[in-house]
């Protein structure tokens, strides 16, 4: 998938790979309360976590890094490589099961300007049989309860270009059809300022979310890809954190050499 990702963006693709070894990316702050991550985190702000845990295996470095303040409640991250750690310029833990280590990660601003490259070489991106498949949509394109069928044939990795700058996906039900799979289409919302996610939980929405631009509400959902936003805050609904109404984000999908868990 990596050489794909290379094919598609040309010498872009080299950086996007740095990119996709992260499940959530933000470039400022990160506010998740009832939730579930797999996959590595990178949050270009502070970060407060509420009943959230993080699941990701990887070789060095820590699955959190968090430029500004971490705050964990009732959280906590487990690592298949014992490297169960998080990284912050300080933090507050309550009841949280973390090792923490003080540190000022260097490779965030790199990364969220990999975001901001990405969602434009997509929109350079033309049909080609075989390989890629382009969609263009609009905020009137999705209505609540709407269903909405994605097809793709072979290895064509299908890219979703979407206008606007204030998105409201609820209820939104996404049929896979043919080859398609979530590791092979990317949401690129380019113009977001605002998107907001909301009751998305049976069906999920599949696929990588790019919105570099966007503050992302995330409400009662699960999305079956990565996400790379400027701001996240989800929460539910109700208050109240059950298992069939938490927000999920699955992880890292287009890497080949990516071990995060959850990944379809």
């Amino acid at each position: 998938m990596a050489f794909i990702l290379y094919f598609l963006l040309g010498s872009s693709g080299l950086i996007a790979q740095t990119l996709f070894t992260y499940s959530l990316v933000t470039k400022s702050d990160l506010s998740l309360d009832c939730g579930k991550i797999s996959g590595k985190v990178l949050v270009g702000g502070s970060s407060q976590l509420q009943t959230v845990q993080l699941k990701a295996s990887v070789n060095t470095g820590c699955p959190l890094e968090v430029e500004g303040l971490l705050r964990m409640t009732n959280s906590r991250v487990d690592s298949m490589t014992n490297i169960s750690c998080a990284r912050a310029t300080k933090e507050f833990l309550n009841n949280s099961q973390v090792s923490p280590i003080l540190y000022y990660p260097l490779n965030t601003p790199q990364i969220t300007l990999q975001m901001e490259s990405l969602s434009k070489d997509l929109l350079r991106v033309q049909n080609s049989p075989g390989r890629t498949k382009v969609k263009n949509l609009s905020p009137t394109d999705f209505t609540e309860n709407q269903g909405l069928a994605l097809e793709t044939h072979g290895t064509e990795i299908l890219v979703i270009n979407i206008s606007g700058e204030e998105i409201d996906l609820e209820k939104v039900e996404i049929l896979l059809k043919g080859n398609a799979t979530p590791k092979n289409i990317i949401w690129n919302f380019f113009e977001a300022k605002k998107l907001n996610i909301k009751d998305c939980q049976i069906s999920g929405i599949k696929g990588t979310v790019l919105a570099p631009q966007a503050s992302l509400k995330l409400i009662n959902s699960r999305i079956i890809g990565a996400v790379f936003v400027s701001k996240l805050d989800g929460t539910v609904e109700d208050g109240k954190c059950v298992e069939n109404e938490s927000n999920e984000i699955t992880g890292v999908c287009f890497s080949a050499q990516s071990l995060f868990l959850g990944c379809k």
